[in-house]
């Protein structure tokens, strides 16, 4: 049964053991691809993962790719699976599109992540902006399984984690929405 990641996490903490999961990256070749899905997850699935996660190229690039093996993992070897989601660049239409993709398939999972800066570019975002289309999307998008990624320092214990994902969490908001707000107003002044 394919499962909320959040629920897995829950379950684990309540029996105190560890949660175990594979990341894989859409292969490049056909072949590949066929190795991965008929050898290399079949393989894994002995060692029982809670669940495996595919991550999705620079830019997009592996967007097709990241959802197949996601559907693949999910129907055929019935294991969660939780698809990547790279934010940068994005457009609201772009995210509306592949939510519309992974509810289509049945995708119950998925990682938002702000991604790599575009090639070349020395500066990731511009000072105080932020993609608030892109970002509503997501959290009005209608999966229940979103999550955000975060860089969480080992030590920390999960009460301290939690708070400082929710403190996180209001910041980005109060500033996206702080931004979205500034650049409304100086648009209707111009």
């Amino acid at each position: 049964m394919i499962q909320l990641i959040r629920d897995i996490f829950a379950t684990a903490r309540k029996t105190a053991r560890p949660v175990v999961s594979f990341e894989f990256f859409p292969t490049k070749t056909d072949e590949g691809e066929r190795t991965l899905l008929e050898k290399t997850i079949p393989a894994l699935r002995q060692l029982d993962p809670d669940f495996c996660s595919v991550t999705y190229g620079a830019g997009g690039g592996t967007r097709e790719k990241t959802l197949a093996i996601v559907d693949r993992i999910q129907r055929e070897q019935q294991i969660t699976a939780m698809a990547h989601l790279t934010c940068v660049n994005a457009t609201i239409d772009d995210t509306r599109a592949v939510l519309a993709q992974t509810r289509a398939l049945g995708i119950k999972n998925v990682l938002a992540l702000r991604g790599d800066p575009p090639n070349g570019s020395a500066e990731f975002v511009k000072k105080q902006a932020y993609a608030v289309r892109p970002a509503a999307a997501l959290a009005l998008g209608g999966l229940p399984g979103v999550l955000i990624a975060a860089f969480i320092v080992k030590d920390m214990n999960l009460t301290t984690v939690r708070w400082l994902v929710i403190g996180v969490v209001l910041i980005a908001a109060t500033m996206m929405l702080r931004s979205a707000f500034t650049e409304r107003a100086s648009s209707d002044n111009a």
